[in-house]
């Protein structure tokens, strides 16, 4: 696997920037998937601050509620069922006073969350819609089966500026070229959307770490995040 296939694959799996990507790469000598595992370890772990018994000492402009029951973590209303081994190390990692910064959705990794911890180790979750929907785990949350071209290219600029005001800025890999997009609150999904149609006449989505952007979003569900571009099949 050629060099810009191999960040391509590493952005795709981590969500990390096109530096991180080839700094990681060359560090691990090309190999993709240790790579991937030192950006996941390194990129996710969120300092949270505080006790096992109340909020957080640093505050910020969101709050993060985090329940502990015997058999898992009720993160932002998404449970984590430890019965999947995966999940155990964000048990792990709140007895250092960390967290998943994907998890609570956090993108700068200087980022200090205010959360709220609620201890419920008596009790056992449950959820209500169990026989309907799939228990969500770390691991299920982020691998979906992908229908996609994936050697797009679209001959559009470096920068794309959908609005005079650049209220929001993401970044999307299209083939092996990292474009910036900026646009403002007002915009949405679709207006990108529609911005691609001038240099494309191809149905195309943005997708991160694997999960296709909601074509509902938007702009401040897509700020500050990097995405894959692939034509819909």
């Amino acid at each position: 696997m050629d060099s810009k296939k191999r960040i391509r694959k590493i952005i795709e799996r981590t969500n990390c920037t096109y530096d991180q990507a080839v700094e990681a790469d060359k560090a691990c000598g090309g190999n993709v998937e240790e790579a991937i595992s030192i950006l996941n370890k390194k990129g996710n772990e969120l300092y949270v601050g505080g006790g096992s018994s109340g909020l957080a000492v640093d505050s910020g402009p969101k709050k993060d509620t985090i329940v502990g029951y015997k058999n898992g973590l009720l993160v932002n209303n998404k449970f984590y069922d430890y019965s999947d081994p995966n999940n155990l190390r964000l048990k792990e990692m709140l007895k250092n006073n960390e967290f998943d910064r994907e998890i609570l959705e956090h993108n700068s990794e200087n980022d200090e969350a205010e959360v709220i911890y609620k201890d419920a180790t008596n009790e056992t979750y449950k959820e209500e819609t169990k026989k309907e929907t799939p228990r969500k785990t770390y691991e299920n949350n982020k691998k979906h089966s992908l229908n996609f071209e994936e050697d797009l290219k679209i001959d559009c600029p470096d920068e794309l500026i959908l609005s005079e005001e650049k209220d929001v800025i993401f970044k999307v890999m299209i083939g092996n070229k990292r474009v910036t997009v900026k646009m403002s609150n007002s915009n949405s999904v679709q207006d990108f959307y529609r911005e691609m149609k001038k240099y494309s006449q191809k149905e195309v989505i943005l997708v991160k770490r694997g999960t296709p952007v909601d074509d509902k979003s938007v702009a401040m569900d897509l700020k500050n995040s990097m995405f894959m571009l692939y034509e819909r099949k």
